[in-house]
């Protein structure tokens, strides 16, 4: 009987602040905590965009330089394609018109030597 009225009287302390009401100022106590939080959690994620953004920025530095050497290395690629056909052009170019010069002299010296055939041959 001693136990169990002790644990009524237990019971019923702990029940009568349940009981109460909330006041203006307990409200405006938890309105306050509640902005207070909200205020820190804007912070923490405004904090985390900024650094989100600083990160994407570095990485599209980092691969707009990437690109850039990629781009450099495909030209210069290019310029050596473009010298190893042309180079081999400019030589068959230039060994045909030194051939057409140089067959252009031989006619010359046929026709001379034609010539001095026959003056020998009208001449004896």
């Amino acid at each position: 009987m001693k136990t169990i009225l002790a644990l009524l009287i237990l019971f019923s302390a702990i029940t009568l602040p349940a009981l109460g009401e909330l006041t203006v100022e307990d409200i405006e106590k938890i309105d306050a905590k509640i902005k207070a939080s909200e205020a820190r959690t804007k912070e923490h994620i405004n904090t985390q965009i900024e650094s989100v953004k600083e990160n994407i920025n570095t990485q599209i530095e980092s691969v707009d330089k990437r690109l850039s050497l990629v781009t450099t290395l495909i030209v210069g690629l290019i310029a050596l394609l473009v010298l190893a056909v042309s180079i081999p052009q400019i030589l068959m170019a230039l060994r045909s018109r030194r051939d057409e010069s140089l067959e252009k002299q031989i006619e010359n010296l046929t026709q001379e030597i034609e010539t001095i055939k026959q003056q020998k041959i009208v001449q004896p």
